[in-house]
């Protein structure tokens, strides 16, 4: 009679845990569904069909292509749209054979002949970016500059940077 008396109790403790478990699943589902219904929009930022159409016009965009005769491009053209901000933009790097001094004049000639306007540069960044130049492209300002992964004391550096961006909120220029 012990026994039948234990067993009840382990059975019953057991199908009590289950119980349990499940209303705490089915709780968690429940508020998960519910905060989904009560936010309609995520706190973080998600790249829409706009944004990636925008990031595949910016990849096939002609300035990518201009390059100083003595450029080769280096490594693949990349691209996309950054989740994080809704940045889309496209890249393309390129090595020198010889120095980059005469890079920047370069692009800002080539960029202003394509329709590009010269833009703002941020301040934090003034090291990096060479070249800052701004053109509205499916109703959005899209930013074009020409970087460097070194500081500005390695001027000795032969491969540089080309890039095109842009996000809804306008993002920082270049």
């Amino acid at each position: 009679m012990k026994r039948l008396v234990v067993a009840v109790l382990v059975v019953g403790g057991l199908a009590g845990a289950v119980t349990a478990a499940g209303a705490l699943g089915a709780g968690a589902f429940m508020a998960d569904r519910l905060s989904s219904l009560l936010m309609t929009r995520s706190p973080f930022p998600r790249c829409s069909d706009d944004d990636k159409r925008l990031a595949s016009a910016l990849v096939a965009l002609s300035i990518l292509d201009a390059r100083p005769a003595d450029a080769q491009p280096y490594g693949k053209r990349g691209g996309g749209c950054d989740d994080d901000d809704r940045l889309a933009y496209a890249e393309q790097s390129y090595r020198l054979s010889v120095s980059r001094a005469d890079v920047p004049s370069f692009y800002r000639e080539a960029a202003i002949k394509d329709g590009w306007k010269p833009a703002p540069m941020a301040k934090r960044q003034e090291w990096a970016a060479r070249v800052c130049l701004a053109k509205v492209i499916d109703n959005r300002s899209v930013y074009l500059s020409v970087w460097y992964s070194d500081g500005p004391e390695d001027e000795d550096s032969t491969d540089y940077f080309l890039q095109v961006s842009s996000s809804p909120s306008g993002g920082i220029p270049c």
